[in-house]
C-alpha cells in the first residue's frame, strides 16, 4: 500500500495506492490499440471517500481526448466507454477532499 502504483491491480483494501496530491493522474499504457468496453475504479472507502472529480482521456493519433468526465468514485465506479480502441487511457484526478486512494483499477476490453 501507499506509493507503489502496483497495488491498484489487487481487489483489496489491504493494497491501494495514495496520490502525492489532490490532483495526479494514472496511465494505462499497451504495446499496441486494444478495444476497452469499461474502467472501474474503487477508492479505499476505508480511507474514506475523497475523490470529487476526474477526467478519462484516451490517446488519439499522439494527442489526448478527452472521453469521460466524472464526479464521485466511491466504493465503485464503472465506466462503459463501448469499444473504445486506443493504445494509452489516462486518467486525472481532478479535485480530491485529501489525496486520493485507489484501492483497485482495471480496463476490460479485449485486443485487436
Amino acid at each position: 500500500s501507499g506509493k507503489n502504483i502496483e497495488s491498484i491491480r489487487t481487489d483489496d483494501y489491504n493494497s491501494f495506492w495514495i496520490a502525492d496530491n489532490v490532483e495526479s493522474k494514472i496511465e494505462f499504457v499497451w504495446k499496441a490499440p486494444v478495444n476497452i468496453q469499461n474502467i472501474v475504479l474503487k477508492e479505499n472507502i476505508l480511507m474514506s471517500q475523497r475523490i470529487e472529480s476526474f477526467l478519462v482521456y484516451a490517446d488519439e493519433n499522439g494527442k489526448e481526448k478527452l472521453i469521460y468526465e466524472g464526479t464521485v468514485v466511491g466504493y465503485k465506479k464503472n465506466i462503459p466507454l463501448q469499444n473504445l480502441k486506443t493504445n494509452k487511457l489516462t486518467i486525472k484526478i481532478t479535485d480530491s477532499r485529501e489525496c486520493a486512494t485507489i484501492a483497485f483499477a482495471a480496463v476490460y476490453g479485449t485486443e485487436n
